[in-house]
């Protein structure tokens, strides 16, 4: 496995510029807002649109207001069941007209439970007034095949309960006629069947519209990356790139980017987005199976327990392995909210894996990069910086930082005297001593021939002369073959870093023209 050059994030701003813009948690992307209306496709929303579904539920009520009204005078029984009948007859007609013009879009499907009651009792009510078994069931069929064509299979199934009691209620109050069980049975079982059958099909249709728009705007996001991707070699900005494009080709809610680790048959966590207990540098031990599967350039789904806690209880999460040529470069690790397992993955594989080869290429392409970089800014003979090294370093320098100026006294008489094996040596040693020196944060490169320079960060004007007096004298303790003069400098704001340099260089001439081995702070 190839091993990223970076682990820490860069600016989302950066990966802006080139495109590719950031999803956040406080703005949904159009894909998350899809994927939240509805709780569509992993629950169904049945085949219509909330205003279409209402219309149908005012077409619903106005039958059964005519069909009431209609055997209004026909109606046999006392006054209460006409009376009934015509309220029943007055509240469907009512119901129908103000159904029409209602904002259905707000109403449904939250308050679908509300429609299917009211719809219920008006049937009950009317049966109650006069029995009629020739319109009866058929309204309860008319009901259900609203409610499958409207609501998922659970609210279908629950659906059951409601519609029972308003069939039996009527028969109950009026005296159970004969063998009224069998049309109870016959009548609920076909409703509920077709209502099922009709809330099954919706589900299965919003699940394949649902799975093509995350195709689609998945495939968009990997063609924006083919251009994207090829683009940048700056390690850091590789990653933050494969990590928010990542996000947006499959519509994931958290991603965390895991790159090869220093220890074999392991992954370190390089970038997260929205997870926050995968923090980078954190290492994962993963097994010779999950390897193998991960080679083969498939997404799998993440072993239980193996990935760092999910931002939320439950939810589903893959692993999109990112490939060149030669093998696993890394792993993307994606998680949604809501599993749909019972549909097969949300991840599209051919996307994931057409997703994985762009990005790992783009990551291995990126660490060559880094690696050929950090080679021409590395000293051969010490190990630190080179020149090209300090003026990074010196281009970055803040108010504050001061610039120290280290210099071996009597070198070229070291060389004559003891030979040029002692001192590279000497030099060697010098720049070991230097970096074990450094506090964090400080920096030190090998400026050129027997000179030394070292960045300190943030430092008190008052605390450079005695940190730099106490780094002279535990060199001095080492019994070293030669000690080294000192001159040091503080950055001030509105100075060009050059002019701090060229005033640290000043007084390290000034040290040595005082006799050498001693520190001499610019004022």
């Amino acid at each position: 496995m190839t091993r990223p050059a970076s682990q820490g994030p860069r600016d989302a701003r950066q990966v802006e510029r080139r495109g590719v813009r950031p999803k956040s948690m406080g703005g949904e992307s159009s894909d998350e807002t899809n994927v939240r209306r509805g709780i569509g496709e992993a629950r169904g929303r049945g085949y219509l649109r909330a205003d279409i579904a209402g219309r149908f539920a005012s077409v619903l009520f106005g039958v059964i207001g005519v069909l009431a009204l209609v055997r209004y005078p026909s109606a046999p029984g006392n006054t209460a069941h006409h009376a009934v009948l015509l309220a029943v007859g007055a509240l469907g007609v009512v119901a129908a007209l103000l159904g029409w013009i209602a904002p259905w879009s707000q109403i449904l499907p939250r308050r679908a439970v509300g429609v299917e009651l009211a719809a219920f009792a008006l049937i009950a009510l009317g049966n109650w007034a006069d029995p009629n078994p020739w319109t009866y069931g058929a309204l309860f069929g008319a009901v259900f095949v609203w409610i499958g064509l409207t609501q998922s299979m659970r609210a279908t199934a629950w659906a059951i309960v409601p519609a029972s009691i308003a069939y039996v209620a009527p028969l109950a109050v009026t005296g159970f006629p004969g063998a009224w069980w069998l049309g109870a049975v016959s009548t609920l079982s076909v409703s509920a069947l077709l209502g099922l059958a009709l809330s099954w099909a919706g589900e299965q249709l919003r699940q394949a519209e649902s799975q093509g728009r995350r195709r689609l705007t998945g495939l968009e996001s990997v063609l924006a990356s083919t251009v994207e991707l090829a683009q940048p070699l700056d390690p850091e900005l590789v990653i933050d790139m494969t990590v928010q494009i990542g996000m947006q080709a499959f519509g994931a809610d958290a991603v965390v980017l895991l790159g090869a680790a220093n220890e074999p048959d392991a992954l370190m966590v390089l970038q997260q987005r929205y997870w926050a207990s995968a923090q980078p540098g954190m290492v994962l031990s993963f097994s010779a199976s999950l390897a193998t599967e991960l080679v083969s350039g498939h997404a799998v789904a993440a072993p239980p327990g193996w990935l760092p806690d999910v931002p939320e209880t439950g939810g589903e999460a893959q692993l999109v392995p990112l490939l060149n040529g030669e093998g696993l470069v890394g792993v993307l690790a994606v998680w949604w909210r809501w599993a749909v397992s019972e549909y097969g993955s949300r991840l599209d594989h051919d996307l994931a894996s057409t997703f994985g080869r762009q990005a790992g290429s783009a990551l291995e392409r990126a660490y060559q990069f880094g690696k050929l970089q950090s080679a021409t800014m590395i000293d051969p003979l010490t190990g630190l910086g080179n020149r090209r090294a300090a003026d990074t370093l010196l281009a970055g320098m803040a108010p504050g930082d001061a610039v120290v100026m280290i210099d071996l006294d009597h070198f070229k008489r070291v060389n004559d005297e003891l030979g040029h094996p002692a001192g590279d040596q000497a030099l060697r040693d010098l720049g070991r001593f230097l970096a074990e020196s450094l506090r964090d944060g400080d920096r030190v490169a090998r400026y050129g021939g027997e000179e030394f320079i070292m960045f300190v960060r943030k430092i008190h004007p008052a605390a450079v002369e005695s940190l730099l007096e106490r780094l002279r004298m535990l060199w001095n303790e080492r019994d070293p073959i030669t000690t080294f003069s000192i001159g040091a400098a503080i950055h001030q704001e509105h100075i060009d870093p050059r002019v701090t340099l060229q005033t640290a260089d000043i007084a390290l001439y000034q040290a040595k023209d005082r006799g050498r081995d001693r520190v001499v702070v610019a004022a």
